[in-house]
């Protein structure tokens, strides 16, 4: 992925040549993906984003860390309903019970 963000004065020429700079860089069957930006806040200027993705090595592959043992959760208590009591949120009424 090439994103290439430039100023009002940023021309397809430019665009274009930026990018088949960077095709002559990466692998030949590589898919290059990119497009432009205008901010006029950057009028004169030009910056030039690369994302290398869908790596094939495994070099750049991270194993997650192995996980510890994991702590039991308390049993859940079973909350039952009175139908005379739905206007007290549960809340209200688990702390009443208490």
């Amino acid at each position: 992925l090439l994103n290439i963000t430039g100023g009002e004065d940023l021309t397809l020429a430019e665009v274009t040549q930026i990018a088949e700079v960077v095709r002559k860089q990466i692998a030949l069957d590589a898919d290059l993906t990119f497009g432009a930006v205008v901010r006029g806040e950057l009028q004169g200027k030009v910056k030039v984003t690369v994302i290398p993705a869908d790596f094939k090595s495994t070099s750049f592959e991270e194993e997650a860390p192995p996980r510890g043992p994991s702590v039991p959760r308390p049993p859940r208590r079973k909350v039952e309903i009175d139908k005379e009591d739905v206007d007290i949120p549960a809340f209200l009424r688990r702390n009443r019970e208490e």
